[in-house]
């Protein structure tokens, strides 16, 4: 019922349905007519890693601006909840995580279909890998965007979310296989403690069919390292005060 309430709540939100949906999909397909039309610019891009770009735009989007700032709207009501009822934070995160998920599919599914229709991409093992790789990205973002909303105001998280997106975003970027120097080494540490560094290297072990063991084991590595202070700070604030 919870789950079913929320989604009604996302796609009656025009905000959504612009930034998350529209805008990404404008953008792969912008993407695709630029790898048609500037072969030059776009030659060391894999039409895969294209859809790959297409895909975390739109879920960074959904999962940093978007949802933080709809936790932010809805945090009174369920902290109310969470002192009269069983409903706790933790269950409301739970519940918003799996409404991420649907959110992300549909993104995923999108931009796919965008993709085959355009004959740029095909279903296959590969793309169904690419997937299941953005929805974990998108679970991990979803859980920053969660804190995000649930300790900020309203007005800071409207100042806040797109910066934070941006840093996000960076940490995708291989500024190491294109730059070099000291300051580009210092990015480079700091972006290999984040499991959205490794997206990229995986992605383009899947399309050339390489072995994604060692990229796979260090995503899943600082995925579950880097989580932990975030929980821990849901736990801290929230929920051990609801145990106590």
């Amino acid at each position: 019922m919870i789950l079913k309430i929320q989604l009604k709540k996302v796609f009656r939100n025009k905000r959504f349905l612009l930034f998350t949906i529209v805008f990404p999909a404008l953008w792969y397909m912008l993407l695709l007519h630029l790898s048609k039309s500037y072969e030059g610019v776009t030659k060391s891009l894999n039409q895969n890693t294209l859809f790959m770009i297409g895909c975390l735009i739109g879920i960074v989007g959904n999962s940093i601006v978007t949802f933080s700032k709809r936790v932010s709207n809805t945090k009174k009501f369920y902290t109310f909840q969470s002192k009269i009822t069983d409903y706790s934070i933790w269950s409301f995160l739970l519940h918003y995580i799996i409404t991420q998920i649907i959110l992300n599919l549909i993104i995923v599914i999108l931009i796919s279909l965008i993709g085959i229709i355009s004959n740029a991409i095909e279903m296959n093992y590969q793309l169904l890998m690419l997937i299941l790789l953005t929805i974990l990205i998108g679970i991990y973002l979803s859980v920053i965007g969660f804190l995000w909303g649930i300790i900020l105001d309203n007005k800071t998280v409207d100042a806040s979310a797109t910066p934070l997106m941006l840093i996000v975003g960076n940490l995708f970027v291989p500024y190491k296989q294109m730059f070099s120097g000291g300051f580009v080494n210092i990015i480079d540490i700091i972006q290999r403690i984040f499991p959205l560094h490794y997206v990229m290297d995986i992605s383009s072990e899947i399309i050339n069919n390489k072995s994604i063991l060692q990229s796979f084991s260090m995503f899943i590595i600082t995925f579950i390292i880097t989580l932990i202070p975030f929980l821990l700070i849901i736990w801290f604030k929230f929920i051990k005060k609801e145990v106590a």
